[in-house]
């Protein structure tokens, strides 16, 4: 039962991490949206005009340091983004079931590895 605690709580660790990377970098970029917009309202843009805009807000959310968050909300939820692709053949996720199923699959895989951690040590 002890050898459960310590990946649950780097599983619980690391989503916890990746849901506040997550909502930063949501905020983040909704700030510079409506910097850039400067009161006007999107839907009643051009497409040239939301086009680049959001080449706007996206070049300064990359040089504003978004990207590392960007970077690393996407390696936390490649395996459930990647298996769900590969296997179930789905492209579209909810944040909770990305969060979830990337959390199960970090679990899943410390409890491996533990586990064969202690079996080569005391093979």
């Amino acid at each position: 039962m002890s050898t459960l605690i310590v990946p649950l709580l780097l599983t619980f660790a690391l989503s916890v991490a990746a849901f506040l990377a997550h909502r930063s970098m949501n905020q983040m970029h909704r700030r510079l949206l409506e910097t850039e917009l400067n009161g006007r309202d999107y839907n009643e843009l051009s497409d040239h005009d939301r086009f680049f805009l959001n080449e706007v807000v996206n070049l300064k959310f990359q040089q504003s340091g978004g990207s590392k968050l960007a970077s690393f909300v996407l390696l936390y939820a490649y395996p459930t983004l990647y298996i769900g692709e590969k296997v179930l053949g789905r492209n579209h996720w909810s944040a909770v079931e990305v969060f979830s199923g990337s959390s199960m699959f970090y679990f899943l895989t410390l409890v491996l590895a533990g586990l064969l951690m202690q079996t080569i040590g005391l093979g």
